[in-house]
């Protein structure tokens, strides 16, 4: 399937991609490279307070929430027919939301030849080779919420 001549994808997810809308999305890719999701898996609390947020504001982190999301929702408009095709993905519901969050926490350059593999190789492989973490999305769910904690090192950043 060709991602960009499918037609079954509003110009919402073209324009976040191709537009960096919103405007932190730019921001954002410089999150998921500092994670270094491929590489470590981490995203307990302890984590992205002590080593990620001294480097992104707690607006910047809900800021973030919501690319991941609309990344994540498009994602799985596109990866939908794959998974319940013939022959399909090998995955569950929840091994089809870590597959997808894996693709987003490996960075922009892999979502993007992901999405724009007209064969599926890419994404086919990850499932046989097992190569996709539990989950990115669990540093948003984990951290979002402490904002004292945030703003303490907001402060000390002086922003």
């Amino acid at each position: 399937m060709k991602f960009f001549e499918s037609g079954e994808f509003d110009n919402k997810f073209i324009d976040a991609i191709n537009k960096n809308i919103p405007k932190t999305s730019n921001r954002f890719w410089e999150f998921v490279d500092k994670v270094n999701w491929r590489e470590n898996g981490k995203y307990k609390e302890t984590f992205v307070l002590e080593e990620i947020a001294p480097y992104f504001t707690h607006e910047e982190f809900l800021d973030f929430r919501d690319i991941y999301e609309n990344l994540d929702t498009y994602l799985s408009k596109f990866l939908n027919p794959i998974w319940l095709g013939d022959p399909g993905l090998n995955v569950g519901d929840d091994g089809f939301w870590d597959l997808r969050s894996s693709i987003i926490g490996y960075g922009k350059d892999f979502y993007l030849s992901v999405i724009m593999d007209d064969s599926n190789k890419i994404v086919t492989n990850m499932v046989n080779t097992n190569n996709y973490r539990e989950n990115f999305s669990y540093i948003f769910h984990f951290t979002v919420t402490n904002v004292n904690r945030w703003e303490t090192i907001d402060n000390e950043k002086g922003k």
